[in-house]
């Protein structure tokens, strides 16, 4: 009635996670949730090579999706501001599938240079501040006061 056609419209079972991230590629975008955004799912979906529409709000549980989709800074359209946009975006995204087709090859291409998906740069980072916390705990005996990593 609204112009999507049942066959681009797909649910499936409960499946294993190898499984379902592999499947999870045949999507076009994946819509996220309001209020309580996709966390795990999400970075799934963005590993999959899918892009993310997502409302950020002002709880950090609505912005984690925000976050992590913002990563791939040419991928434009993937986070709007109200709930009218997010309806006109889903809309407008799923009806132009070539415009989702080049999110998808975008996010392909870019998702293994992101800090999302780089765990090497995680591990040094975090050893980096574990090395750091210790040095002032050592040198004060407390920790009173915030680590900051700069990249």
């Amino acid at each position: 009635k609204k112009g999507l056609e049942n066959d681009r419209l797909i649910t499936a079972p409960l499946t294993d996670p190898r499984s379902n991230l592999a499947r999870m590629g045949s999507a076009d975008l994946h819509l996220d949730t309001l209020l309580f955004n996709g966390h795990t799912t999400t970075t799934d979906s963005l590993w999959a090579g899918v892009p993310v529409l997502t409302m950020p709000g002002e709880r950090h549980a609505s912005r984690v999706a925000a976050s992590s989709s913002s990563l791939f800074h040419s991928v434009t359209h993937m986070q709007v501001p109200t709930l009218e946009a997010y309806v006109h975006q889903a809309i407008a995204l799923g009806r132009k599938r070539h415009v989702t087709k080049v999110m998808k090859e975008t996010i392909a291409e870019q998702r293994m240079d992101t800090p999302l998906f780089d765990t090497q740069r995680w591990v040094r980072d975090w050893e980096r501040g574990a090395s750091l916390l210790w040095e002032k705990f050592t040198e004060t005996d407390s920790i009173n006061s915030h680590i900051i990593l700069s990249a």
